[in-house]
């Protein structure tokens, strides 16, 4: 988040802070330093809480309400089911060294994603689509859980080269509670 440590400085840009990281020298930068930096620079690429939760209802919430009322448009007869997001950090505490984010900023990025979850849930509604509701049947297989029990894939230490994405076993289970949601099963 975009904390008081920055406020000298405007938010940084994604596409800067990987240029910032490529600058670094693994070969004389300790893991330690490596993920601190990492942390650093996510502190100041993602927005205040605030920020990031107006932008997701003025920007995101029309933009799924347009998707699916095309999808509707397009397809008057289908079943339209849209899945929130399974959790990708725990409630608290979390895995620095495979999630680089500080312990306290874990439950803010939670929610985020609680609002994201609560956006996608708002715009199925208004359209008449399915919502597929991940949160407690995702919560304890969030990113910093071992493998076999996560469904995301943490940024480190992962097994897809897709990071914070579902996993096989997320995908899996994501397809199942869809499927269940649907009356498929």
């Amino acid at each position: 988040m975009h904390t008081a440590e920055h406020a000298d400085r405007p938010p940084l840009d994604p596409r800067d802070a990987f240029a910032q990281l490529g600058e670094l020298s693994f070969e004389h930068t300790s893991l330690d330093t490596m993920l601190q930096r990492i942390a650093d620079l996510a502190k100041q690429v993602i927005p205040g809480v605030a920020e990031a939760s107006v932008s997701i209802r003025t920007t995101t919430y029309p933009a799924l309400v347009h998707a699916l009322r095309a999808v509707r448009a397009a397809a008057p007869d289908a079943e339209v089911a849209v899945l929130g997001y399974p959790w990708i950090l725990p409630t608290s505490g979390g895995c620095f060294d495979r999630m680089p984010i500080a312990e306290g900023d874990v439950p803010y990025l939670r929610s985020i994603q609680a609002t994201l979850n609560d956006v996608v849930r708002r715009a199925a509604a208004a359209t008449g689509a399915t919502y597929v509701n991940m949160n407690k049947v995702s919560d304890g297989h969030d990113a910093c859980r071992p493998i076999g029990v996560r469904w995301v894939e943490p940024v480190l230490q992962g097994t897809n080269a897709v990071v914070v994405h579902p996993n096989a076993l997320g995908e899996q289970q994501m397809a199942a509670q869809a499927m269940t949601a649907l009356d498929l099963r």
